[in-house]
């Protein structure tokens, strides 16, 4: 046995001894023993460092030692190292071949030296004082496993330039650097943090235990070394996270305070039933490879990715995806809530016929969204082209859109219903049973297919539709022009909150509105040009070029054209000029006020009983007239047409008027040839003499001449 004493800096050195030591007591500022195997049975106190090696044997300091600096411990073999401390324990150089490596005592472990142990490694310090264990030294060697036994309130830092399993743990805070793999066979119970680093360009994280992490995790790997953390019994905070792959399994929430960079493949798991979220929403994300979310179905999910994004299937009550690259789908959607797509300047495309989504957020360039429900947007910036398709389902939204290149709504056989003021639009093509879009600037549609339309632009209508039943438009400015290639109506939606026939909404608005059918054209609502221009216009075959106008038409100048006939039956016009345009037939039936009117026909104009005209210039050309005796006409010329002599049937006033009713209806501009038939009741003496004898100063000069029809 050595015992020894020295006093102030006075050091102990004991070496080149040829067989085993045993210690007794030691007192001294430094001590060094080199033997062939070292035992004591006294305690150590040494103020410095302390140096201990045994060559191929065992070293065994399992007294209440003191070493209050470094010790340094050295052997070869498969022999163990054993070592106490009363307190805070300093590991200098330790070399232990192939041994195990067995530390206990009452306070923390550091280091100042490599530690590199060839079997495997105890750590001990559960003394109550939530003592750290630190060594971190990078070139450090674990090659068997390392147990701690510590406080829960300890934190730990090692290093390893191998692989390193971690057995069972309950500490504050963990944080594990290897060389290789870093793996668990023993659970995990971290309070606060924890990190795994893995130096190696191949090291992979594998923690497949029942664990809890309380705090970040935070991981990193190098080359193609990938993470899986696994089975954890709680929820899980990822702080960053670098590695090639990815897999996260969460029996709770799964979120995130720090960036994750993952290159290949990421999956994310937490099916426990409690609908917890995963939300991976730092700006700084990327995710290289496809991304795997299995959730609860009333989760919220958060995706954020500076790259693009591939959405798997997915089940969640939201999604929250912002993207600096493109965003696609490769899997069914399933979404009961809110979604939200933000991939600025990137474009976005949900095409799985199968998906559905709640209110649906979006912004890119180029946007398809197909949805196998019914759609609604509630939010929409969209640089390039939107195209939106609800598989038979209704599409609305409760929200601005703001697209601005051209734009499809494909609602098949639902209706569309777009009616935020403030969205704006580029050219719209639209299918749908019933239709009502609003853009706050010029509406352009090239393409419509619908029943029912409604219209409302802020500078100007323009549409161009196949089929559509019925139309209404109004804009504050700008031109409304709208063209069917088959017949429509303008009809009144004032029952629906809609829109009433069509309309500049601004009074001191000055454009165009332009009204084309290829086939019949009817005025059920009233058309308002204000202070503008209106022209209706029925221009495809002619047997149904037909120009039905049963309410009011107003504008600074009116004109309608139908390649058939034009019926005015109720609701009149107002107008400073006023042209009626038809191959065959126009018939008045409605009041007219304008300045200048004028009526041409190919065949006849009847003035019915409701023709209440008020015209300073009015002016017929037809190959026959009819005003029936309750009409209201004021003088006006007249003009056979390209037909040739007019010829009046027996309607009207034009075989009972008398000399003042002739004076006050016609001015002829050619000879006019009344004809009758045997059974007439018709007075043409006084007639006759009332327009070439009585008249002073007679309008025209020509022949009228009588003739009886057998």
């Amino acid at each position: 046995m050595l015992s020894v004493t020295t006093h102030g800096t006075g050091t102990t050195s004991v070496t080149n001894l040829t067989g085993s030591i045993d210690l007794g007591t030691i007192t001294t500022a430094e001590l060094t023993i080199d033997a062939r195997g070292i035992a004591q049975s006294g305690v150590s106190t040494v103020s410095g460092a302390s140096s201990f090696t045994s060559g191929a044997n065992a070293i065994t300091l399992d007294q209440a030692n003191e070493f209050t600096g470094a010790v340094s411990l050295s052997n070869s073999g498969a022999n163990n190292v054993t070592i106490d401390d009363a307190n805070d324990l300093v590991l200098g150089t330790v070399s232990i071949a192939a041994g195990d490596l067995n530390v206990d005592n009452a306070g923390t472990i550091t280091q100042t030296g490599v530690v590199s142990v060839g079997g495997n490694t105890v750590l001990d310090n559960s003394d109550g004082d939530n003592a750290d264990i630190t060594l971190a030294n990078a070139n450090n060697v674990f090659t068997g496993t390392v147990t701690f036994t510590t406080d829960t309130g300890s934190d730990i830092s090692i290093a390893d330039t191998t692989a390193f399993d971690l057995g069972a743990l309950a500490v504050n805070s963990l944080v594990v650097s290897a060389g290789g793999d870093i793996s668990d066979s023993g659970v995990l119970d971290i309070a606060t943090t924890a990190s795994f680093t893995t130096t190696a360009a191949n090291g992979n994280v594998a923690l497949s235990q029942a664990s809890d992490i309380d705090g970040a995790l935070s991981i990193a790997t190098h080359g193609t070394g990938t993470t899986s953390v696994t089975n954890l019994t709680d929820a899980i905070e990822l702080g960053t996270v670098s590695s090639a792959g990815l897999t996260v399994e969460a029996d709770g929430a799964i979120t995130q305070s720090g960036a994750a960079s993952i290159t290949e493949d990421a999956s994310f798991t937490n099916t426990d039933g409690d609908n917890a979220a995963i939300s991976l929403n730092n700006a700084s994300n990327s995710f290289g490879g496809s991304i795997a979310l299995a959730t609860d179905s009333g989760s919220a999910v958060v995706l954020t990715d500076t790259t693009a994004i591939e959405l798997p299937s997915l089940t969640a009550a939201s999604l929250t995806v912002t993207a600096g690259g493109a965003v696609t789908d490769s899997g069914t959607l399933t979404i009961a809530g809110s979604t939200s797509i933000s991939a600025s300047g990137q474009d976005v495309t949900l095409n799985d016929v199968s998906s559905t989504f709640g209110d649906l957020s979006l912004v890119g360039a180029n946007v398809a969204v197909t949805e196998n429900g019914a759609m609604n947007l509630a939010a929409a910036t969209i640089s390039g082209t939107a195209t939106f398709d609800s598989t038979n389902n209704a599409i609305t939204d409760s929200g601005t859109l703001t697209i601005t290149g051209a734009s499809t709504f494909n609602a098949g056989t639902a209706n569309l219903d777009l009616d935020e003021a403030a969205s704006n639009f580029g050219d719209l093509t639209i299918t749908a049973a019933e239709v009502d879009v609003t853009d706050a600037g010029a509406l352009t549609a090239s393409s419509i297919q619908a029943n029912k339309v409604q219209l409302t632009g802020g500078s100007g209508v323009s549409a161009t539709s196949t089929g559509v039943a019925e139309f209404a438009a109004e804009s504050d400015s700008g031109d409304i022009s709208i063209t069917n290639t088959g017949g429509y109506a303008i009809s009144d939606f004032a029952s629906t909150s809609g829109i009433t026939g069509v309309r500049f909404t601004d009074t001191d608005a000055t454009g165009t509105i332009t009204l084309i059918a290829n086939s019949p054209l009817t005025i059920n609502a009233p058309v308002d040009a204000g202070n503008g221009a209106l022209q209706l216009t029925a221009a495809g075959s002619a047997s149904t070029d037909d120009v039905t106008i049963n309410a009011a038409l107003s504008g600074d100048s009116v004109a309608v054209s139908a390649g058939d006939s034009i019926a005015i039956t109720a609701g009149g016009v107002t107008s400073s000029t006023l042209a009626l345009t038809a191959v065959t037939d126009i018939s008045l039936d409605a009041p007219v006020t304008s300045n200048t009117a004028n009526l041409q026909a190919g065949n006849q104009i009847s003035l019915d009983s409701g023709a209440q005209v008020s015209s300073s210039n009015f002016n017929i050309t037809s190959t026959k007239l009819s005003v029936d005796s309750s009409a209201s006409v004021p003088a006006f010329n007249f003009s056979g047409g390209a037909e040739g002599d007019p010829s009046f049937d027996r309607n009207g006033r034009v075989q009972e008027a008398t000399q003042s009713d002739w004076n006050s209806y016609f001015r002829a501009s050619e000879t006019i040839e009344i004809a009758y038939d045997s059974a007439g009741d018709v007075v043409l003496d006084q007639l006759v003499v009332s327009l070439i004898s009585n008249e002073a100063s007679p309008v025209n000069s020509g022949e009228v001449e009588l003739e009886e029809e057998e």
